[in-house]
């Protein structure tokens, strides 16, 4: 049989190869000792598997609270990598094998895919910790991406959802290259919204052509959990969660906020949002790592703040962090940054991708100056107006809308 990529981590041989009969492969490698091939619809037939949730192509498997997750729904885009079975336990009687397995979404080349996929394997299989093996298993990005803070369609003067423009807008981001969206975020107004609009816009959006990241940072605690468990029982692929406004918190305050709305997602993959403009103050980054010592889900951040002096303490081993200021781009690739959760890309998909692609984020970062010049919110809207999409320019008051003079002198601009 021929392998797309054969890596060796820690020792352990790592096969990859197209999705293909359980059994076949299973034949095939028998002689390999522990190394055993899951497919994403055979593995729905394999025992015994402590929680099993299925939606459409989309498999879920946690084992011991610790995330083995998938996904995708273009089936064609499924690769499976190779696993070996769970080790029997020292001075007890064998137990159940438990077979764990990764798919990787990828719209990319499979070995860069593979290479991220077998550094996982390998820390899971490797970890005696349930939390370290959490941190491994648990990202949405198995190589450098693009995600979309998208905006949210409006009408009525902003004080309506516009549940029409949604799908030609995402499938303009999707066309433009990204390969997801943050829902919900600053870009999306999301703080503005209530709590029904909130669910009902993710309700919506997870039916689109694009991964859905639901930002479900709120102002309580309460409202917070209840998003993020809406979220993952709606079909998010992960939920962002930014540290509340208004009242600072103290340590202990805040990461009780943060394990609340990982607990309610779990077994989603959790990010924590850090961008003390809009929160008022910093995520200390002991509270980061006080929380992936208290929940299995945590998978990174989307770090907003600039210089890059700010966001450099948050480049933690074993989380995937996301740069939002586009000028900072190429900075955080080279200091092994996830990718870009990018409000720019919210009307200028394609530069944001080169962006992330070439790692010289210099267009990107005048582009965003450019921008900045205007009402934001309604500014983002507007180009993308102009580009054909059926998006209003509305947004939700105190935000304002532009001036003909503001939207003459910006669309001239870009």
């Amino acid at each position: 049989m021929e392998f797309d990529a054969v890596v060796s981590v820690q020792d352990r041989r790592v096969l990859v190869c197209e999705s293909a009969p359980l059994e076949r492969l299973t034949a095939e490698l028998g002689a390999e000792g522990e190394q055993v091939v899951l497919s994403p619809r055979s593995a729905l037939a394999t025992e015994p598997l402590e929680q099993r949730d299925v939606r459409g192509d989309e498999v879920v498997v946690a084992e011991r609270r610790r995330l083995v997750r998938t996904g995708d729904r273009d089936a064609a885009s499924l690769r499976c990598a190779v696993l070996g079975r769970a080790p029997f336990v020292a001075g007890h009687d064998p137990v159940p094998e438990v077979l764990r397995f990764v798919l990787l979404w990828s719209t990319q080349s499979l070995p860069s895919g593979a290479l991220q996929a077998a550094t996982t394997i390998a820390s899971v299989f490797e970890s005696g910790s349930e939390a370290e093996a959490g941190h491994a298993a648990t990202s949405i990005a198995p190589m450098a991406r693009t995600i979309a803070a998208a905006l949210t369609p409006l009408r009525a003067d902003g004080a309506e959802l516009d549940d029409d423009a949604l799908q030609p807008y995402l499938t303009f981001l999707k066309d433009g290259g990204v390969d997801g969206i943050l829902l919900l975020g600053t870009t999306g107004e999301g703080i503005l919204l209530s709590l029904a609009e909130r669910k009902r816009a993710i309700s919506n959006a997870v039916t689109g052509p694009l991964p859905v990241l639901a930002h479900c940072g709120a102002q309580s605690t309460a409202d917070t959990a209840a998003l993020a468990a809406h979220a993952a029982e709606a079909g998010a692929e992960a939920i962002a969660v930014i540290a509340p406004p208004y009242f600072p918190l103290d340590d202990d305050a805040l990461l009780a906020h943060f394990v609340a709305a990982a607990r309610a997602c779990a077994p989603l993959p959790f990010y924590v949002y850090e961008l003390e403009k809009a929160s008022g103050y910093a995520i200390p980054v002991t509270v980061v790592e006080r929380l992936r010592d208290l929940v299995d889900n945590v998978a990174g951040m989307k770090v907003s703040d600039a210089p890059f002096a700010k966001v450099a303490p948050y480049m933690l081993e074993g989380l995937d962090v996301f740069i939002g200021a586009e000028a900072l781009i190429g900075e955080g690739l080279a200091a092994g940054a996830a990718g870009a959760v990018s409000g720019l890309a919210s009307a200028f998909p394609e530069i944001v991708v080169e962006a992330v692609r070439s790692g010289d984020s210099t267009a990107a970062g005048e582009l965003r100056a450019v921008v900045e010049r205007f009402p934001r919110h309604a500014a983002l809207k507007a180009v993308v107006a102009s580009k054909g999409v059926p998006l209003r320019e509305d947004v939700r008051a105190p935000l304002r809308q532009l001036t003909d003079a503001e939207r003459t002198e910006l669309l001239a601009s870009v």
